[in-house]
């Protein structure tokens, strides 16, 4: 019997698969998701939380999920939602990360944390309408100050001259 995956507010979380040379070593990643359509035996959902550690996903995307093994996994892409997700690694936190990430809600982004590997790791989703060079720039700006790391998840913007992102 498939164990019933959705929560009391409609949340699905769906088991993503992740690169096998990743910094961080996780083999997977569950991906909080919200239904759209549901089909036969799969469905539709956009994804509703920002991904830590993926790079084939950012917040707003539409994916088809199949329901395999009594586990919800990835199965394909039907629509980038247009967002990018970047990281930021604090690797000795002081406790102020917090206030020293405003600057990106300021300008529209908003970002999720956890703790990681003794640091505090921070998921920065951009949404479309925001600036993707001006972000980059301070995520670059941080890093050379030393107070922070950064890397790239999936970046959704259109960028001068770039073909439409692919789905997948």
């Amino acid at each position: 019997m498939l164990i019933d995956p959705m929560g009391d507010n409609g949340a699905m979380q769906v088991r993503l698969k992740l690169e096998d040379d990743s910094w961080h070593g996780a083999g997977s990643e569950g991906i909080w998701t919200k239904l759209i359509k549901p089909l036969a035996d799969k469905a539709i959902v956009e994804v509703n939380k920002i991904p830590f550690f993926s790079r084939a996903l950012s917040l707003g995307d539409k994916i088809v999920i199949a329901f395999k093994d009594n586990e919800v996994v990835f199965d394909s892409v039907v629509e980038r939602g247009g967002h990018s997700t970047y990281r930021i690694f604090f690797q000795n936190p002081s406790g102020d990360e917090t206030r020293v990430l405003l600057r990106f809600n300021e300008i529209g982004c908003y970002w999720e944390s956890t703790s990681f590997g003794g640091g505090k790791l921070f998921a920065l989703d951009i949404p479309p309408h925001v600036n993707i060079h001006d972000i980059y720039e301070m995520l670059e700006s941080g890093e050379k100050e030393g107070l922070w790391l950064f890397e790239e998840g999936f970046v959704g913007h259109m960028l001068d001259g770039d073909p439409v992102p692919p789905v997948m």
